[in-house]
């Protein structure tokens, strides 16, 4: 994600600007298949929301890559 978001910052100092949800749909297409499921989660995008954030997938995948390395310590501290 930080490589992603030196990207962002690129554009930037380019005065180039993309939409949030067109940034959101780039972030989602650069994961490796290993996050379809997120991936598809977070593309389903219901009708109470307009449009999908990249605050929104930011997070997800934050709190995806937690539980992931919560998981993976747990079954560290088992064996």
């Amino acid at each position: 994600m930080t490589a992603f978001q030196g990207l962002i910052n690129q554009t930037t100092s380019l005065e180039l600007s993309l939409a949030d949800e067109v940034l959101a749909l780039l972030l989602l297409r650069s994961l490796l298949d290993s996050w379809e499921t997120l991936v598809v989660m977070l593309g389903n995008v219901g009708p109470e929301e307009k449009h999908l954030s990249l605050a929104r997938v930011k997070s997800s995948l934050l709190n995806k890559e937690a539980r992931r390395k919560d998981r993976e310590t747990g079954m560290d501290s088992k064996a």
